[in-house]
């Protein structure tokens, strides 16, 4: 190897940073800025969001969750089903004590209550993972260098998120409701689609289903941990309410213990969910559906708008 002077390069740096630009070359000799071309389609917000549904329906933890919810939901559904089965078999006064078209809005609203039970938190952890994956990677890297517009990325993601917990979420919705139709036409009833309550409680189901992934998503922005989002969904869903019930009952006709008890993230959901039944517990205060719904919206946007700050402000 020849290392006589002649040989070594004596440029400046600032001659020699030049065959490390950037700028495109014509003809190997003449040098041009580079300037966009104005004719190519930009980032839009459709494309942001196909991106982000395509990583988020790509993950196996979605596809994994979305199962184990089918499978919970679809034994949930079941074993509520063969309970009302033995009831009627046990000469109940179910039917007749509410009336046929009653007994049909009741069976529904008892079986997608206690049947989205488990699912809920597994929808909810997958609006949990559409934030914290990407940190646990460190791909959040990459994907705010090619969308570094802060606010619609993060529209994107919750849009994302928000319609695969809608589509999970709608499939199970139907799969029990197929079943209550299934199983009362085998009882020689029939359920009362032509009644508005009927697609207010099949709404308000999808709805829950909805926010809770949407505070999933909230959860997995202010926090960026995986687990510690999960914990505290699940705090909220199951942990809260069986604890407030636990306390409302050593400490009775206490109003804080009971504000607290009523507006609880798990006792707003149940009451949101719960159009017009017949079942439930007359000392229990719960709100009317109205009244939970703006509950659940407080949340929800306490929850987003923190994760949206703290995702603007902080560095990824």
């Amino acid at each position: 190897m020849n290392t006589s002077p002649q040989h070594l390069d004596t440029r400046t740096p600032q001659q020699t940073s030049d065959r490390l630009s950037t700028a495109s070359c014509d003809d190997g000799q003449r040098v041009r800025p580079f300037t966009s071309d104005a004719s190519l389609p930009g980032l839009s917000f459709a494309r942001i969001l196909r991106s982000e549904l395509g990583k988020l329906t790509g993950m196996r933890s979605t596809l994994w969750l979305s199962i184990t919810s089918v499978v919970m939901t679809g034994l949930m559904v079941t074993l509520i089903l063969y309970s009302f089965g033995w009831m009627l078999q046990e000469g109940s006064d179910f039917v007749d004590s509410m009336g046929a078209e009653q007994a049909g809005q009741e069976l529904l609203t008892q079986v997608l209550m206690a049947g989205l039970f488990f699912a809920l938190i597994l929808i909810g952890c997958i609006g949990v993972l559409s934030v914290t994956s990407e940190y646990g990677s460190g791909s959040i890297r990459s994907t705010m260098a090619a969308v570094p517009r802060r606010l619609t990325l993060v529209t994107a993601k919750a849009t994302a998120a928000a319609l695969t917990g809608a589509a999970i979420g709608a499939a199970l919705i139907l799969g029990a409701t197929l079943a209550v139709v299934l199983f009362l036409s085998a009882h020689d009833l029939s359920l009362a689609f032509g009644s508005a309550e009927v697609w207010q409680i099949i709404g308000a189901n999808l709805l829950v289903v909805v926010v809770v992934t949407l505070l999933g998503f909230g959860l997995g922005l202010i926090l960026r941990s995986s687990a510690g989002s999960i914990v505290v969904l699940a705090a909220l869903l199951f942990i809260g309410p069986m604890a407030m019930s636990i306390i409302a009952g050593l400490v009775t006709d206490n109003p804080v213990v009971d504000a607290i008890n009523t507006w609880q993230f798990g006792a707003l959901i149940d009451s949101f969910r719960d159009v017009g039944s017949s079942m439930t517990v007359p000392e229990m205060e719960t709100l009317d559906p109205a009244q939970a719904g703006l509950g659940l919206l407080v949340w929800l946007l306490v929850a987003l708008g923190l994760g949206t700050w703290l995702f603007r402000r902080r560095d990824v």
